[in-house]
């Protein structure tokens, strides 16, 4: 009896224990599951930056509505957990940046951040991208209670502060702005001139840069050095290399020459009956590079036949500033049996890449006017502003 009496109170103190450590592991459990559960700063361990994935969490849906696919409460949620949905994957993650972009059609949402210099909190910005325009959306971020608050921080410019005084546009013209995030402390403001006739004479001479000084956005405008023939490139009178043994069909009616960062470039310009060619070579130690080839024909032509190369269309420019040079050239191209307005080309070859105006002249007869017919293709769109605009000033000048 007396050894039971002694059994039960170590039993009940080994319960107790046991009930304790119990309870202790649960607590231990649910502080661990609170910890990394929507902190906004458990992206590192010193909490210098938010974590992007809980900005976007916080973030409203409707910041996809403006984008091709959409965006379901579900799908976002299989983009946190995942980073992958049914339609859209996260492409780009970092301290200061979430991309998003839709698996089918062409549009993406980009968060970026700017952090205050002295605390957690900032500036929220969703770039969003699709198949037709951009906008930008933004929030100030508050960390204390972890909140976006919608706040209109980027300036509305107008396009005169982007061209000349000679080209200045009528109050009245509502600009698109492009702003483009450079990184983490600069986003760049630009015009939307594509297809759009106001800029089709007008040169674009001043970049607006933000730059981010922890609390605010200090504004830098920067000249855009007008670009010469040459620009940075070194035209040349003659070759080092001996043209005859550049691969190319036809006579060489027309060449230019010039140095830049591919070493020494050669354009021929050749004709042969009903064809013409164009060969763009950049010549490495002695060894050729074809960078591209341009070929078009008027065959079985049984009228007046017209096939042939605008000579003073042909300029070299380095319009971008990264001492690869543009060749521009323009040919015209018709088979009629009257007085007709006849096909007009004018191309601009950079780097291999192909930009293209496509159309007709102009042919007065008193006071009518036929032709003048143009259309800009969609590569120009990648390209920079001034290619579409220097390629315009000379399809003026030759059109006539």
């Amino acid at each position: 009896m007396k050894k039971l009496l002694i059994y039960i109170p170590l039993l009940l103190l080994f319960a107790c224990q046991q009930a304790t450590d119990g309870d202790n592991e649960a607590a231990s459990a649910e502080k661990e599951n609170t910890s990394t559960s929507g902190d906004l700063d458990n992206s590192n361990e010193s909490g210098d930056h938010i974590d992007m994935k809980s900005l976007f969490e916080l973030s409203p849906l409707s910041i996809f509505d403006e984008t091709t696919e959409g965006l379901t409460s579900s799908e976002k949620t299989d983009l946190l957990e995942k980073g992958e949905s049914a339609t859209w994957k996260i492409t780009d993650e970092s301290g200061t940046k979430l991309a998003i972009q839709c698996k089918h059609p062409s549009s993406e949402v980009t968060l970026s951040f700017f952090k205050n210099s002295n605390n957690l909190n900032g500036v929220l910005f969703a770039s969003i991208m699709n198949e037709q325009n951009s906008k930008v959306h933004s929030w100030r971020y508050v960390h204390d209670n972890q909140t976006l608050q919608k706040a209109n921080v980027l300036k509305k410019y107008s396009a005169n502060e982007f061209v000349s005084e000679e080209d200045r546009l009528p109050t009245s013209y509502a600009p698109v702005l492009n702003y483009q995030f450079l990184d983490d402390q600069t986003i760049e403001v630009s015009l939307q001139t594509w297809m759009d006739k106001e800029f089709e004479n007008r040169e674009i001479i001043n970049r607006i840069l933000l730059q981010w000084d922890g609390e605010d956005f200090e504004e830098k405008i920067v000249k855009i050095q007008p670009a010469q023939e040459s620009g940075k490139l070194s035209l040349l009178n003659k070759s080092n290399y001996d043209l005859s043994k550049l691969d190319h069909d036809g006579k060489i009616v027309h060449q230019r020459i010039w140095d830049d960062a591919h070493g020494e470039n050669i354009a021929l310009f050749t004709q042969k009956e009903e064809e013409l060619f164009v060969y763009h070579y950049a010549i490495d130690a002695d060894n050729p590079k074809l960078l591209r080839k341009i070929y078009d024909a008027e065959k079985d032509c049984d009228y007046d036949l017209t096939l042939e190369f605008v000579e003073e269309a042909i300029q070299l420019t380095d319009l971008d500033n990264d001492n690869i040079g543009e060749l521009t050239f323009a040919y015209k191209i018709a088979c009629i049996s009257d007085v007709s307005p006849v096909g007009l080309k004018l191309v601009m070859l950079e780097d291999g890449k192909k930009f293209i105006l496509r159309g007709n002249t102009i042919i007065k007869m008193g006071d009518d006017k036929f032709g003048g017919d143009k259309t800009v293709d969609a590569s120009f769109k990648n390209g920079p502003d001034n290619f579409l605009s220097h390629a315009n000033k000379i399809w003026n000048s030759i059109n006539q």
